[in-house]
């Protein structure tokens, strides 16, 4: 088996949600307040099931549909509602949710900020005790790390570029005189 859960069922409706939608309300009447999710569930589960195949099937995905994607995730919540939906996805292989982790991240599909607040929140209370939940959390702190170091160095380097500058300006404005 190959660890993901294809037996998911979609939710009774769902792809009728998925047709365009005024903003507000209809007729008089409010919009269905589960549409941004039932819409993301179906966007996040189709992605996934195109990819399952392997993990470059799973990147190839991720890079074809990113717009889509960063499209019905526009907050925090939703997110770590998609996050959810991948964690129920791969339910049983887990070491695919940690390589799915580092997709979102490295495709920023997903901050670290989102990640963190899944692994803390009560949806995932009864994983608490378990490694690979720890795992998850390692690769996200890891990926911070990574950023920050590459910040600091482009920081450095701009910082040099700036000083080049600064000590070639005033030689440059001699010469105009």
């Amino acid at each position: 088996s190959s660890g993901i859960n294809a037996e998911w069922p979609l939710r009774p409706g769902m792809l009728g949600s998925l047709d365009p939608l005024p903003d507000g309300a209809i007729d008089g009447r409010e919009l269905d307040p589960v549409y941004p999710e039932a819409k993301l569930e179906v966007v996040v589960q189709t992605i996934l099931r195109v990819g399952c195949k392997s993990i470059s099937h799973i990147s190839v995905a991720l890079n074809r549909f990113r717009d889509l994607i960063m499209a019905v995730m526009p907050n925090q919540d939703a997110k770590v509602c998609c996050l959810k939906i991948t964690f129920s996805f791969f339910k049983t292989n887990h070491q695919l949710m940690c390589i799915m982790i580092e997709k979102y991240l490295n495709f920023q599909l997903i901050e670290p900020s989102c990640i963190v607040s899944w692994i803390f929140s009560p949806y995932m209370l009864p994983h608490f005790d378990r490694l690979y939940l720890w795992q998850m959390l390692d690769t996200t702190i890891k990926f911070c790390i990574k950023r920050c170091d590459r910040i600091k160095v482009e920081l450095e380097k701009s910082k040099v570029k700036l000083n080049d500058k600064k000590v070639q300006q005033p030689r440059t404005m001699i010469h105009n005189y």
